[in-house]
Order: structure tokens, then sequence, then C-alpha cells
């Protein structure tokens, strides 16, 4: 009996095992140029179907996260992004998953392309999770693995264009016009609002502005707006802002690093703004129960990375693709009053 296993077949085809298990099963889902170097590999290896079903029993599954490190505030955000992968991969006891983790710091240049394509070398990956990555050698190698047959799901970031199985993500623009009606209704018309704006080159957090502004511009409002990037020294400014500016009334936030900053320059301040922060975490919560924050903006980040494994699993295992390419979870208004709901975990909350 032949020792070859569907495992040697997908990497002498430089597929994935699941592009060679449908492909040997003449299952739908895989091309007919692919398919047919497929069989050939499987015929030159003597590869034998009959021991399939015990191969693809005994086969595990690999997934590639890559994500960026809990570090120096992202992980605010993406820590919830990690919880909710590992939540769903836990529901599929039946199955053995492997996640193979390869966390980046988007602060600083990595050819994260790099780290990938050994990955990819050194393991049969079946499919990646991922969010908008700042290299743009890792994007090109992405849409590149997806069209060889790897599936590729998005997550957090902003990626409608790109080539992949499926993009799940907050709607930063409609979380925009949520925190302009949140604050337009709790102020005066003409008095000032502060908007931290985050990093230029963040196309989610200039979504969430654009989607602030659109709010404002539809509903006739001229409240004046002062914007803060990150990029230009935004601590001093925030601090001479808030100290001297009293024509400001209200203040936000289109992130959860800047979340961190405003409420603790809001601490200080010897005056009340209404304040709506981004994204719930420890520091976040500590601010609303404080009194310091009126409302948090929750983008559900964790909801946002279930789905997507939940997608991910059912086309790499089940050979199911999803009913569409784009899925977009809605944001939650959180108050002091409701705050109780989300303080045993994002898993405890029915969403």
């Amino acid at each position: 009996m032949s020792n070859i296993t569907i495992a040697d077949v997908a990497r002498k085809a430089k597929v994935s095992l699941s592009t060679a298990s449908y492909a040997l099963n003449n299952k739908p889902g895989v091309g007919e140029k692919t398919k047919a170097r497929i069989l050939k590999i499987a015929k030159e290896l003597n590869y034998s179907p009959n021991t399939m079903a015990s191969t693809l029993k005994r086969s595990s599954f690999n997934i590639l996260i890559s994500l960026p490190s809990l570090t120096e505030g992202y992980q605010y955000f993406f820590s919830y992004i990690y919880e909710g992968i590992k939540a769903y991969i836990k529901e599929l006891s039946e199955y053995k998953i492997n996640l193979i983790f390869t966390p980046y710091n988007p602060s600083v240049y990595q050819d994260q392309s790099k780290t990938i394509e050994q990955v990819i070398k050194d393991n049969n990956i079946d499919g990646i999770i991922t969010n908008d990555q700042s290299d743009e050698s890792a994007k090109e190698l992405l849409s590149s693995l997806y069209l060889k047959g790897i599936e590729i799901v998005y997550v957090g970031g902003n990626n409608e264009e790109l080539n992949k199985l499926a993009f799940v993500a907050p709607h930063y623009f409609i979380t925009g016009t949520t925190i302009a009606q949140l604050i337009t209704s709790n102020i005066k018309e003409m008095d000032k609002i502060l908007i931290l704006c985050g990093y230029k080159n963040d196309i989610s957090h200039y979504q969430v502005v654009d989607g602030f502004k659109h709010y404002l511009a539809q509903y006739n409002y001229n409240n004046p707006i002062v914007q803060l990037y990150s990029d230009d020294g935004e601590d001093d400014q925030l601090l001479r802002l808030l100290a001297t500016g009293e024509s400001i009334k209200a203040c936000c936030s289109v992130g959860a690093r800047v979340t961190n900053k405003l409420g603790k320059v809001l601490s200080n301040l010897d005056r009340k703004l209404y304040a709506v922060g981004s994204d719930l975490f420890t520091e976040s919560r500590h601010f609303l129960e404080e009194g310091i924050f009126d409302a948090i903006i929750q983008k559900n980040p964790y909801k946002a990375a279930y789905f997507a494994t939940q997608i991910l699993c059912n086309k790499i295992i089940k050979n199911q693709k999803p009913k569409q390419s784009t899925y977009y979870t809605a944001a939650e208004i959180i108050i002091k009053s409701n705050l109780p709901l989300y303080l045993e975990g994002p898993d405890k909350v029915i969403f």
C-alpha cells in the first residue's frame, strides 16, 4: 500500500490541503486546470484514492493568523479580534485546527511578506486570517496566494477590493455618523466639537471622520469642528486646546489608542465636556464609569473575528462558500447603564 498522503499531493501541487481534497473528491470550487494538475500529480505519486477517507480523518487544518501584535495600543482593539478567532475554533472540537500566529507591529516597517512566505513554505496552509496590511509587498503576496488556492479572510481592516474569500469589519462610515448623532443631540448649535482623527494614512480612521462630517452636512448642523491628527503631535495640541478652548463643548475619538489619550486629558480637566470614546477596554471602561466619557462606540471586533473565522472554516472544512464577500458589523453604543452587560467579556454579550 502506498504511503503517499493527500498532504504529499497538496505539497507537490503547491495548493492547500482543502483544495487538493476537493479536486480528488471531484467537489466544486476548484478550477479545471488546477484540478487536472492535482489529479496528474496524484497519479505520478501513486496516491491511492482508497486511502482518502482515513487520510482526511488524520489530516489537520492549518490557519495562518497575520495580525498586529498586542503592543503599543493595538491591544485595545485587536485583543477582541484574537479572542473572537479562538472562540470559534474552540467550538470545532471534532476537528484538529492549528492556528499559526505571525504577529507584527504596524508602527515599525517589517517585511511581513517574508514571514508569511516562510510559514507557507514550512506548513500546508489551508487558510489565512489577516487585516489591512501596511506592507504593500504583503498585500501583493496575499492576493497571489488566494489566486493559488489558499483561502483568505480579512477582518477589521478595509480590504473590499482585494482578492479574498470574504471581508468582515465594522462599518466605519456609519460609526462616524453614529458618533455625530450622539454629540449633536447633546450640545447646542454652534458649540465647537473636537475630533481626534487618529492617523492620516489609516483609512478606517478617515472613514469615521468622513461619516461624522457627512451627518453634520446632511442634517444642516453648523457646529465648528477642530480636527487633531496623531501624526501632528496630537498630545501637546490636545492639552493646549482643552485647557484654553472654552468654546469646545464636545469631543470624540475615532480609535482605541486615541481614546485612551483623550480620557487621560479629560480626567485632569476642570470642566465637563460631552465625550464619546471608541472601543471598550479596561481604560475606556474606567473613563465611562467615572463619567469622563458619556458613551463609548463599540465597533464589535469580537463579532467580526468570530464570523470571519466561521466563514473561513466553513470553506476549508466543508467547502461552503459565503453568500457574499463583504460583511459589516454594527457598532454598539455603550453607556453607563448598559455597561454591566459587557463586563464579563465579549463572549457573554448576545450579538
